[in-house]
């Protein structure tokens, strides 16, 4: 009976065996599935840092260009004022010119005026030393027919002496 027990134990203790080796090969396998699973979590965990490292220097990256375009923005802005600025100028500076070429307009006007009233006396003054030099030669014409008559009175009265004095 010993020898059965014996028996029956040692097949007891080679069926632990078998079992604890099949628990050890399933454990083994395991060990294998989790040490791939870590190592693919970790190639993964690598690759994500890789990625997380890319993505960081391109925000950076991304941060400077911004404040570039801000500050580029700033200057545009700073011109923009600047040109309104001198827009303005020159729209006062043509409201302020037309309304000088307003008061020229009228000033000129004004000097026409004047100018039309010196030609209206000018061709006045032209008509009357006109009228006056007819007058003249009118009164010189006159004055030499006079003179012609008192010439042929004072020689005849000289021939009327002599031939008194005869």
């Amino acid at each position: 009976g010993l020898r059965e027990r014996m028996d029956g134990h040692e097949t007891s203790l080679l069926q632990e065996l078998n079992d604890a080796k099949k628990r050890e090969e399933e454990m083994s396998k395991m060990v294998d599935i989790v040490t791939d699973h870590r190592d693919k979590g970790r190639a993964e965990l690598e690759q994500s840092c890789g990625t997380i490292e890319s993505l960081s220097r391109n925000n950076r990256n991304a941060q400077i260009q911004l404040g570039n375009l801000e500050e580029e923005a700033q200057k545009r802005r700073a011109e923009i004022d600047a040109l309104k600025k001198a827009r303005d100028r020159l729209i006062a500076d043509t409201e302020s010119l037309a309304g000088e070429n307003g008061d020229l307009k009228v000033e000129v006007r004004e000097r026409q005026l004047e100018i039309d009233t010196i030609n209206k006396a000018r061709d006045e003054l032209a008509a009357k030393i006109s009228s006056l030099t007819r007058e003249k030669g009118d009164i010189q014409a006159e004055a030499k027919e006079r003179e012609q008559e008192v010439d042929l009175v004072r020689s005849q009265s000289e021939e009327e002496a002599e031939v008194m004095e005869e």
